[in-house]
């Protein structure tokens, strides 16, 4: 009995302390600013009661190269213990992904892949140990200079594991933004390393 007030105390106190430092999303309707520096993050609850996650940042590099970004960024991504695509078609794609989860250590799943090239990447969640829901959208549409991208990223998950609801949000969040802000690192990096061969004539 002991043992069990102990882990509801440190689980209450574990969810208090999350939901303490929990950004105040969908405060009320305030016009976003898109920076370079950073993502802009917000959200939004469906009717059936399902949490999105939305990360917008500007990107200096065209849209291509911010595309092809998006696929590389599987192989330099920190939460990911490995990535390999398991089938391959022009606009779809099956894969595999082993990614850290908090509490547990980590999960290998499936995702479904369906891509509009150089417009949209949607997947989806096939099979998880650990995960319930798994799906999302990146988006990237040209900025409002020329060069530049606007980078999007949407992102719904749900654990099929016990975990506190504020920690696992928390979680999410910090994922969509290394997310989307490991892309706008790549993408940047491709796009001067393509630059400097005409730089240089």
């Amino acid at each position: 009995m002991g043992i069990l007030k102990r882990t509801i105390y440190t689980t209450t106190v574990i969810a208090s302390a999350v939901a303490f430092s929990w950004p105040a999303f969908g405060a009320g309707p305030v016009a976003e600013k898109l920076s370079d520096q950073a993502a802009s993050i917000s959200s939004r609850k469906t009717t059936d009661g399902r949490r999105w996650i939305k990360a917008r940042v500007v990107v200096h590099a065209p849209k291509d190269i911010v595309w092809n970004s998006i696929k590389d960024s599987r192989n330099h991504d920190p939460d990911l213990l490995h990535s390999r695509v398991l089938q391959a078609g022009e606009t779809q794609a099956i894969v595999e992904e082993k990614m850290r989860l908090p509490l547990i250590g980590s999960d290998v799943y499936v995702v479904k892949i369906t891509s509009k090239p150089f417009e949209r990447w949607d997947y989806k969640l096939l099979k998880s140990h650990h995960l319930k829901e798994y799906e999302g959208t990146w988006h990237v549409s040209a900025g409002d200079t020329d060069g530049s991208s606007v980078l999007q990223l949407e992102h719904h998950a749900r654990p099929n594991f016990f975990v506190p609801g504020p920690l696992f949000d928390r979680f999410v969040v910090r994922r969509v933004e290394r997310q989307i802000m490991n892309v706008k690192r790549i993408a940047e990096t491709n796009g001067q390393a393509k630059a400097k061969p005409s730089s240089n004539k």
